[in-house]
């Protein structure tokens, strides 16, 4: 079985799912491979900085974000295991228009873009789904390959994008660093 879209992006991270909505808005067709669900149990807390909230304003997902149960940061001090100051990076300083942070528990920000995709028809996330290989024809990238749900797929597109974050299988394929 196959599939063809405008773009494939492999990784349903912030970024593969920001990059996702800016080209959904636009009118491209986009198919999203996704390994797994992260762990619903994780407690580690994100951050989401700055220019992530103006990337979020830009979407029309800020309000979303910040209606989403998060704390607002302003200054930031960092000290040595045992309690000496280090330094602190003080937000306000800024001259940009979201001078502070927003921290929330983990995945609060992707199922804010995960709602916000929802809006389009044009979009189709494929969960459970492993990337194995690039699909060439001789040089050019036409595509991955993946198993899902048990069953291999070739998925083919005329923009193939790598969002599979450290240690990326599609960069390790493509023999990037």
């Amino acid at each position: 079985m196959s599939y063809s879209s405008d773009v494939l992006i492999v990784g349903a991270g912030s970024g593969g799912l920001s990059l996702a909505l800016r080209l959904a808005g636009q009118g491209y067709r986009i198919r999203i491979l996704q390994r797994q669900e992260p762990p619903s149990w994780l407690l580690r807390p994100e951050i989401v900085q700055p220019a992530g909230l103006q990337a979020f304003a830009e979407l029309g997902l800020l309000e979303r974000l910040r209606s989403r149960k998060v704390a607002r940061v302003e200054t930031f001090h960092f000290h040595r295991i045992g309690g000496d100051r280090l330094c602190g990076v003080d937000y306000r300083m800024l001259d940009h228009p979201y001078p502070y942070a927003l921290i929330a528990l983990a995945d609060q920000s992707r199922r804010v873009l995960l709602e916000g995709l929802g809006a389009y028809s044009n979009v189709h996330i494929h969960w459970d789904a492993r990337f194995t290989e690039v699909l060439r024809r001789g040089r050019q990238v036409i595509g991955a390959r993946a198993v899902e749900g048990g069953q291999e797929r070739d998925f083919f597109s005329f923009v193939t994008v790598g969002s599979d974050g450290a240690g990326s299988p599609v960069r390790e394929a493509l023999g990037i660093g």
